[in-house]
């Protein structure tokens, strides 16, 4: 098939490629980080657009609640020390709509470029986190 792979295979070649070497495990850590600061970015999100979104005496209440309660659904059922930690196939699903809430809060709140910005760093690290079989982690 003049070099082309397919399948499974086009993503082990893309995986080895990347992780000849010093420099492919320095690529993945990072992939990593990048989750970490997207989730505690998907959280300044929720207060922003609680903070933007509510009036009056509800905004700091918006602004405190939305994040807390995306804190719970993550604590309790993404975070990976979770013993109530969902199985792959469901917990991808929970953390791109909670990622994808972000994004319309900040959207809906006016901040339409870093809702944009933010949504395309997030794609990339879900490409990623697939390519380097991070989603366990």
């Amino acid at each position: 098939m003049n070099g082309v792979t397919v399948g499974d295979d086009a993503g082990r070649g893309m995986r080895e490629s990347m992780n000849v070497g010093g420099a492919g495990s320095s690529v993945r850590a990072a992939n990593l980080a990048v989750k970490f600061f997207l989730e505690l970015a998907m959280l300044a999100c929720f207060a922003y657009g609680g903070w933007h979104l509510a009036g009056g005496p509800w905004r700091l209440m918006a602004a405190i609640g939305l994040p807390l309660v995306a804190v719970v659904v993550w604590g309790r059922w993404a975070a990976p020390r979770s013993l109530r930690r969902l199985s792959t196939v469901r917990r991808v699903p929970l953390e791109v709509v909670l990622f994808a809430l972000a994004v319309v809060a900040l959207v809906c709140s006016g901040a339409d470029v870093a809702g944009a910005m933010l949504a395309a760093l997030m794609v990339i690290n879900g490409v990623l986190l697939t390519v380097f079989e991070q989603w366990d982690m």
